[in-house]
This record gives structure tokens, sequence and C-alpha cells, in this order.
């Protein structure tokens, strides 16, 4: 084999285990974060609209959490950018839980559309969806 077939071998060898390392699955902890974030984006709607603050405490409260191991993640792997979004999150979350105390419609709804913006936001950047429609992280 020649000089440059190893090297193009060796290449493709170390591009391929980059892709790898990048595509790993994140935790179980993560992954349940994130499912606890996609059921306060289903039903936040709902509770706002009826002005359910009790239903809007328990959302925030899951949320915050959420967004705790988010921002644990991300600052984990060293990326700024989704570490300051989940931190923005987290920021809303605890927003939401101050304006359900504080039985303030307006407040209830700015801060849900700010937590459940924050959520777009991060998955327009940080993930993709694979063919099969499962998620990947980017």
């Amino acid at each position: 084999m020649s000089h440059r077939a190893v090297f193009t071998v060796l290449v493709l060898v170390g591009v391929l285990d980059i892709a790898a390392t990048t595509a790993d699955k994140p935790s179980e902890t993560y992954q349940n974060a994130m499912k606890d974030l996609g059921a306060f984006a289903q039903g936040i709607g709902k509770a706002v609209a009826d002005n359910d603050y009790d239903a809007i405490q328990k959302y925030s409260v899951s949320a915050v959490n959420a967004f705790t191991v988010a921002e644990m993640y991300w600052k984990g792997k060293g990326d700024k950018d989704a570490t300051k979004i989940a931190q923005d999150g987290g920021k809303m979350a605890a927003d939401l839980g101050v304006a359900a105390g504080l039985k303030s419609p307006e407040g209830v709804a700015y801060a849900a559309k700010g937590a459940t913006d924050v959520c777009m936001g991060c998955h327009a950047v940080h993930r993709e969806q694979m063919p099969d429609g499962t998620f990947q992280i980017k």
C-alpha cells in the first residue's frame, strides 16, 4: 500500500472517529430533562390560558430543574452558546414561577413564551432530526 493510501485511510478513520465522538448520545439524565421540557412546552399554554397558577408553578419548578441539567451538560461539553441558552431558559422558568406566585396573567404569558422560545432556539442550533425521526445533538 502506498504512503498516500495509508495516509488517506488514517484521515478517514480520524474523521469517522470525530463524527462518532460528536454524535455521542447524551446521558439518560439529560434525555429525561429534555422530556420534562417537552412536557412543559406541551402543557404550559393551556395552564396559562386557564390561569391555573398551581399548574404553572409546577411547570416552572420542573422547567428550572430541567434547564439546570441542560446547563450542566453543555458546560461539561464546553459549549458556551448552549450553556448561555440553558441559563436563559432557567431564568425565564424561574420568572414564570414568580409571576405565577403574583398571579400575573401578563407575567406568566411573557415568561412562558420566553422559556419555550429558548427551547426552540436551542433546538434550531444544537440538534438535528435523523431519518428515523429521532433527534441527535449536533
